[in-house]
């Protein structure tokens, strides 16, 4: 029996338009406890989810293995854009290896799971960004185009608070947007500087204000949160979540304006180790 953890993430950058891109850990995990077995199971029950059945399959392939139980939890909203695919990806992945005794290192199973979300049609750029801060923490900057990680920033966990809104509306499908996201390549490449330059929350801040105009999510939440001292605030990933990092403490004034907004509000701190 082996037990992994991943976290969920909260975008810096977004990959889309430039296929440069950075993502920061936050403290939401997936735990998975996994056990070999002659059958595949998730929870007790038969796997009816794509995504993950095809984790299952390319891990059991790679380890030789027959099958695996599986017993999975999660703290992260799904489909909000705070990279719970790239979480469970991770922890199965790393999991099921484990427990056939076919150990890889943890920026190998990022890369992995980055391949195939990409090859299988679930992700765009294959997320690598969301998938290497979900399973080394911090802030880690990534070319998605050859999966390669460019570098890893520590994050001071007790400095900051992370507040997150999960709004009343569904996530957007980006694959309908690719070519206007495409026409910010340029403006993006500078979005990536300027967040290598250690500029995280400026990068954040223009980044989530983008993707919120492309997307045409409703702007008052970010508006909100700049206005109650955020130090940056925007549309996280493909949305809706919108986040904002706030000095440790000053958040209350965030989380019960968003409150009467409709919000599912969320706090919490980055993992920065």
């Amino acid at each position: 029996m082996v037990t992994q953890t991943a976290y969920g993430a909260i975008s810096v950058v977004n990959s889309l338009p430039s296929l440069l891109g950075s993502s920061a850990a936050i403290n939401l995990k997936v735990n998975v406890v996994v056990s070999k077995s002659k059958n595949i199971s998730l929870n007790g029950k038969p796997i009816n989810d794509a995504f993950i059945s095809t984790i299952v399959k390319h891990a059991l392939e790679k380890c030789n293995g027959i099958g695996v139980s599986i017993d999975l939890k999660s703290e992260i909203p799904i489909a909000s854009g705070l990279k719970s695919s790239s979480a469970v990806a991770n922890a199965l992945y790393k999991a099921i290896c484990d427990e056939y005794n076919y150990k890889l290192e943890l920026i190998e199973v990022a890369k992995i799971t980055s391949k195939i979300a990409k090859k299988e049609g679930f992700s765009v750029t294959g997320a690598f960004d969301d998938s290497t801060s979900s399973l080394l923490g911090g802030i880690t900057f990534t070319d998605n185009e050859n999966f390669e990680l460019i570098r890893r920033d520590v994050i001071d966990n007790d400095k900051y608070d992370v507040i997150i809104c999960i709004p009343p509306y569904e996530k957007k499908n980006p694959f309908q947007y690719l070519g206007i996201m495409k026409k910010f390549r340029d403006v993006y490449r500078e979005i990536f500087s300027i967040a290598l330059s250690k500029k995280y929350w400026v990068a954040l801040n223009i980044n989530g204000i983008i993707i919120n105009y492309i997307f045409g999510y409703k702007d008052e939440l970010i508006k909100i949160a700049i206005n109650n001292g955020a130090l940056a605030a925007g549309v996280s990933g493909n949305g809706p979540s919108v986040v904002s990092v706030i000095s440790e403490g000053e958040g209350g004034k965030i989380i019960d304006d968003w409150g009467k907004n409709e919000c599912k509000v969320i706090l919490t701190r980055f993992r920065g180790d």
